[in-house]
């Protein structure tokens, strides 16, 4: 998978000291679920500005979130570019002969879709064609981002109300 947008939040000092006297497992069924959930609109903005030629690039839009080893940081990120090993929505199988005489099967997978994502997002040449940048991930981004930073911090204080009380 392609990750084209990062994002990191750091919580208020306050609001860290809490979550560091929680054990780490309760720490982390807080933190990272409150980061996808806060990244969800900005996803769903970039489905909405994404060109579409056949709803694979569309579809492939994910969101993650990772507590970092140092458990002090959650690192949510947009992704495009599909799944690993599996044949997206859209996508092709075709078969070419080689000339022994062997047939090869070639589908569109991860590899083609992610790579396709960066042409997109940035501009550029994919087989053979050169595509102008037209930025769906990015600007998403930029617009949720106050947004996506406030409601991280609420989800959070709401979950760390729940557990202590």
């Amino acid at each position: 998978m392609s990750t084209l947008v990062k994002l990191t939040y750091q919580s208020d000092p306050a609001l860290q000291r809490k979550l560091m006297d929680l054990p780490k497992k309760v720490r982390n069924r807080i933190l990272a679920p409150a980061v996808k959930k806060a990244l969800q609109p900005i996803a769903k903005a970039a489905r909405a500005s994404c060109p579409v030629a056949s709803g694979a690039l569309r579809a492939s839009i994910k969101v993650n979130a990772k507590v970092t080893r140092s458990n002090q940081e959650v690192n949510g990120s947009i992704s495009a570019g599909g799944t690993m090993g599996r044949t997206l929505k859209g996508s092709y199988t075709r078969v070419i002969r080689r000339k022994n005489g062997r047939r090869r099967h070639i589908s569109g997978t991860e590899k083609q879709t992610s790579r396709y994502a960066r042409v997109i997002e940035f501009g550029g040449r994919y087989r053979g064609r050169l595509y102008p940048a037209h930025p769906f991930l990015r600007p998403a981004m930029e617009r949720g981002r106050a947004a996506a930073f406030a409601t991280i911090g609420n989800l959070v204080r709401v979950k760390l109300q729940e557990v202590i009380n």
